[in-house]
């Protein structure tokens, strides 16, 4: 065969070789592995009690099984965490510095554009500045699985000094023994600071340190804010 033929016959198995590569070529797509997370409120006063909503939501294209969110130092969680969405399913572990959260199977594991609301409620530090609650997230349940990456900014809560003044309550009699009720009066509305104000009912036994009573607490109602209410309400010692 003549060297020049040989030559362009080549070429031509050459040109339909890379034809056939390119045509059979499988483009790779990296899978997105990411999250958002958000916290509200973000201000609150020193020493203010208030309810927590944070929200993870699965914004990638794999799927979000657990995640978790540090507690800054100076926040005090009062009460359990509740989930709110999905309502069952999923559960929470509480440490005094994180909130870890988990579905509890296979099938509660959340997909592209789900996500999971868990509430709290909690007493801010005493003083004031910026606090991060830092969010982490897998795409298994009890922390397995690949780690997501977080889409925009931690979550974070700034802690003011602005002027508060709480309700004034009175208690008659201040001590009571067992079977006895005590009578609360609010003399005075609340103002300033964040709200909406929330209430805590302290307990203390033989003039020890006051401590929260569990469940004990709640929003107050707007319209109760600020007016002044004589014998609202009885607390009895049993």
């Amino acid at each position: 065969m003549c060297p020049k033929r040989m030559q362009k016959t080549m070429a031509i198995i050459l040109g339909i070789s890379l034809a056939f590569l390119a045509a059979n070529t499988l483009v790779v797509h990296a899978k997105n592995y990411s999250f958002t997370a958000t916290i509200s409120p973000i201000q609150v006063n020193i020493d203010q009690l208030a309810e927590y909503h944070v929200v993870i939501t699965n914004t990638g294209e794999s799927t979000l099984g657990s995640a978790s969110i540090t507690i800054p130092t100076g926040f005090t969680i009062l009460s359990s965490v509740t989930i709110l969405n999905p309502q069952t399913l999923w559960n929470y572990t509480l440490s005094a510095t994180s909130i870890s959260i988990s579905a509890d199977g296979g099938g509660s594991i959340l997909s592209q554009g789900e996500n999971v609301t868990l509430t709290f409620d909690a007493i801010a530090p005493s003083s004031s500045g910026v606090t991060t609650w830092t969010a982490e997230a897998t795409t298994s349940i009890e922390g397995g699985g690949v780690e997501l990456t977080l889409q925009g900014d931690q979550p974070m809560v700034t802690v003011t000094t602005s002027e508060f003044t709480p309700p004034n309550i009175s208690a008659y009699p201040s001590t009571i023994n067992n079977d006895q009720v005590s009578l609360i009066s609010q003399l005075s509305g609340v103002s300033g600071g964040f709200p909406p104000y929330m209430y805590q009912w302290l307990e203390a036994f033989n003039g020890g340190t006051f401590s929260p009573i569990a469940g004990a607490n709640g929003h107050i109602p707007s319209h109760q804010q600020h007016q002044p209410r004589r014998a609202h309400g009885a607390l009895s010692l049993t």
